[in-house]
């Protein structure tokens, strides 16, 4: 979004917030000139291609994304990223404006002289169509199902030269990404273009997901509050409900209802729900997740799954009157030698300290396993075991930005190497 952002106060594309299909007709006109002189007349429609969105919640004010010069390059632009989002955004409405692609499907289906059935699907580009643009852009363009079959007749006899067995299992949904998660909030009729980006940043920055491998993964926090609130306030947290509320809202900008009653229809019957689990809820309700099944060494009272600002950790269940807290595990980190590390040195500043490893709320620590007697910390340099390519002096550690993991120089901010992606990795 913030490229895109760039792009638009370069003046280089269309207001980027909106999900509307419109594209003006002076506009349409230019893309079908381009698309003749470049690409060859029997590229281009008889009539211009217009498109309808299905989604009722549409902000069609504005025009869809679009290059604001048609004749205006990808390769014009420098600056990568800037380059990629512009890429796409020139690369579709060309496609758009363009002849439909033509294949040859064929299918093939075997028979052995044992009653098995092997089926193969096959396909032949017969026109490009809006696939040129692609080869026009020098961008790969990954097409399913294209396999290219030899030509084959009917009753011919075939041999079987190879044969490749793969089992395969029902697998679960796949976790959400930021493409399949906005899909569903449009299927839903929650939120907007505007605000699609705010809402994956601050499930992030809250922490009620972390993402792996670009996927979204729910924190121990993210189950605890989804349960409370479905729970307590399940007219509050239902799909229905926040689709209609954004409805009355833009009926509401258009002056089709009055704000007052929409609000105090709501707020009214909630204020009384929300005075009320203020004085049925207690702390306890939020942050015990239940007992562990061991004890405390302490006291001897059970110790208790308990939800912190750092998530989940064990305690005992006679707090406050005995203070005894532990992590749930302790991090193992590797040495050089693949030999896990007890330890990071002595605690300057008391006897018998070492330095541990901890996991705070920006990441990974190193403190005196004295605490809270001992309160000296110092920074965790996680190494990648490269040193620094502009330096060559520092080594390249991971570090974190915005709920981001990135690579620097250990000799920040002497050198001030940095990169998104693992420098060791080609």
């Amino acid at each position: 979004m913030s490229i895109a952002q760039k792009l638009f106060e370069k003046g280089l594309i269309t207001y980027h917030r909106t999900d509307s299909f419109n594209l003006s007709g002076g506009f349409v006109k230019l893309a079908r000139e381009f698309v003749g002189i470049t690409f060859g007349e029997k590229y281009l429609p008889p009539k211009p291609n217009f498109y309808k969105t299905q989604s009722k919640t549409a902000q069609e004010a504005h025009e869809a994304i679009r290059p604001t010069d048609i004749n205006y390059h990808p390769g014009n632009l420098k600056n990568t990223d800037e380059k990629k989002i512009y890429s796409i955004i020139y690369k579709r409405v060309l496609e758009c404006q363009m002849e439909s692609a033509l294949y040859d499907q064929t299918s093939v289906i075997i028979k052995t002289n044992k009653n098995y059935e092997f089926k193969a699907n096959g396909s032949i580009v017969l026109f490009d169509g809006w696939l040129a643009v692609s080869s026009y852009l020098n961008l790969s363009e990954e097409q399913d199902g294209l396999t290219i079959l030899p030509e084959l007749h009917e009753l011919e006899i075939v041999k079987l030269l190879d044969l490749d067995l793969t089992q395969k299992f029902t697998q679960p949904p796949a976790r959400y990404s930021d493409a399949s998660l906005i899909k569903k909030l449009e299927e839903l009729g929650i939120g907007r273009p505007s605000t699609y980006a705010p809402t994956i940043s601050t499930i992030l920055a809250r922490r009620y997901v972390r993402k792996e491998n670009k996927y979204f993964v729910p924190e121990d926090v993210a189950y605890v509050v989804t349960d409370l609130l479905v729970e307590h306030f399940p007219n509050i947290v239902d799909y229905e409900f926040t689709a209609q509320m954004e409805e009355d809202l833009d009926e509401i900008a258009g002056n089709e209802k009055e704000w007052v009653p929409v609000i105090r229809e709501f707020y009214t019957p909630f204020e009384k729900i929300l005075s009320q689990k203020d004085k049925e809820l207690s702390k306890k309700d939020v942050t015990n997740l239940g007992e562990s099944g061991e004890k405390c060494p302490e006291c001897g009272e059970n110790l208790v799954f308990k939800l912190g600002k750092y998530g989940k950790f064990l305690s005992c269940s006679n707090y406050p009157k005995c203070t005894y807290a532990k992590p749930l595990e302790e991090e193992k980190v590797l040495d050089e030698n693949g030999d896990e590390m007890k330890d990071f040195g002595k605690c300057p500043n008391c006897e018998n300290g070492v330095f541990v490893l901890k996991k705070g709320r920006f990441g990974k620590f190193l403190a005196c396993n004295n605490y809270p007697k001992c309160k000296t910390t110092k920074p965790f340099l996680e190494k990648i075991g490269m040193k620094c390519p502009k330096c060559n002096e520092g080594e390249i550690i991971v570090k974190k930005a915005k709920g981001r993991t990135f690579y620097g120089c250990s000799r920040y901010p002497d050198c001030d190497f940095s990169s998104w992606k693992n420098p060791s990795i080609q």
